[in-house]
């Protein structure tokens, strides 16, 4: 009886430990694009921006990501809530800069279970990638994570974002500065985006400037996972 005992503790024990080990080997949140839209409208020396779909002041985006742990991968829903009208972009020497006047919440998972945390936005650049046909643009910044079952993985020290956002044709965003141009809009799509932990650094400059690799490498690796989770 205490042999059948030890083994049964012993079996929970490997359990629990796995577990563990699973959180902590979470090395990135791949977010999968969404067809909502993120707008860009022109407020004379600065741009707004307002991510996804707004009602009663309040702006919504969501889609499906990838909890990324090695050679498995966790598929779930991602939702990013702002307050309409509060962040804004600044132009100067080739580069967008962001403030913001509220907060932009990040939830992963059912109520936010595997992920939830502040999201702040930084730098801005199109991408080398562009052409006539699309226009990417590059945002890099911090992540806050506040609680959810990855918390650990992305903190105590500020997580790495790194966002594309889509035009379809040739887009300058720095056609929407000036006088004339206030309230003249330009809708993108979010492409592709990711959190990583700070010990794993996503150079800014990849996201700022990087080409379609990157980001088609990104999306075949999130399609794998939604067969593997299908098959399941």
């Amino acid at each position: 009886m205490s042999k059948r005992l030890f083994q049964l503790g012993t079996l929970a024990l490997a359990m629990a430990v796995g577990t563990g080990v699973a959180y902590a080997d979470v090395s990135a949140i791949d977010l999968a694009s969404t067809l909502l839209p993120a707008t860009f409208t022109g407020e004379g020396s600065s741009v707004q921006l307002n991510l996804g779909n707004c009602l009663s002041s309040t702006c919504d985006m969501n889609g499906v990501g990838v909890a990324v742990d090695g050679t498995t991968q966790t598929a779930s829903t991602w939702d990013l809530g702002s307050t309409q009208n509060t962040i804004d972009l600044t132009y100067a020497n080739g580069t967008w800069s962001f403030s913001a006047s509220a907060p932009i919440t990040f939830y992963f998972g059912l109520g936010g279970s595997l992920l939830t945390g502040e999201m702040s936005l930084s730098k801005m650049a199109m991408s080398a990638a562009s052409n006539s046909l699309m226009t990417q643009y590059g945002v890099a910044g911090n992540f806050d994570a506040t609680g959810g079952q990855y918390a650990s993985n992305f903190g105590p020290a500020l997580a790495n974002v790194g966002l594309k956002f889509l035009f379809l044709g040739s887009v300058d965003l720095t056609s929407l500065l000036g006088a004339a141009n206030v309230g003249k809009q330009f809708s993108a799509t979010l492409m592709v985006g990711q959190i990583t932990p700070s010990q794993t650094p996503e150079s800014a400059s990849v996201w700022l400037t990087g080409g379609g690799l990157m980001l088609l490498g990104t999306i075949l690796r999130l399609r794998r996972g939604h067969g593997r989770q299908q098959r399941s």
